[in-house]
């Protein structure tokens, strides 16, 4: 009777334990390849694919300028994200992130030229940058204009909504 008994406790335990180290195997593998997985892939203006983060500057300031070419509220950020990124004497280098769709790639040209981005745009899928922006800032994506600073490839912090030349430059300082 008692190894009857041990026996029976010896197969329950071990219906209990073996699928909670195949489950605990199963997340460190879901880590790891999370760890793998690249970055956000951006296109360039030119229809290259590229990842973000090699677009970022080491040893500066980037501000990276979330818009598209129907945010009214972003065409006020162009001057003064222009200044800045124009400026040699800051450490600070300007990158739009467009979200209109590829197909829409001519317009945003287009719109580059009419209103004189001295700073170079990139594109992205709305889906992918929305998750990616989670990802990074915790928060969910609210829509453009947004604003993500990083020093090098550090993200230091974000911005939803319109802003001004002083606040990001009073953050930086």
């Amino acid at each position: 009777m008692f190894v009857n008994n041990l026996c029976r406790n010896i197969f329950l335990f071990s219906l209990l334990v073996f699928p909670l180290l195949f489950s605990t195997q199963s997340i460190a593998k879901e880590i790891k390849t999370a760890a793998k997985k690249p970055g956000l892939t951006i296109q360039t203006l030119e229809g290259e694919q590229v990842l973000f983060k090699d677009q970022l500057k080491n040893g500066k300031w980037n501000i990276v300028f979330v818009w598209t070419t129907y945010c009214n509220h972003c065409i006020d950020q162009y001057s003064f994200l222009s200044e800045l990124h124009a400026d040699l004497l800051n450490d600070i280098e300007v990158l739009g992130i467009c979200l209109d769709e590829e197909s829409s790639i001519d317009k945003v040209k287009i719109m580059i030229e009419e209103k004189q981005h001295k700073f170079p745009s990139v594109m992205a899928t709305a889906t992918d940058f929305s998750n990616a922006y989670e990802i990074n800032t915790g928060e969910p994506f609210s829509g453009t204009p947004s604003y993500l600073l990083y020093y090098g490839t550090d993200f230091q912090a974000f911005l939803d909504g319109p802003t001004n030349k002083k606040t990001i430059i009073d953050f930086i300082n």
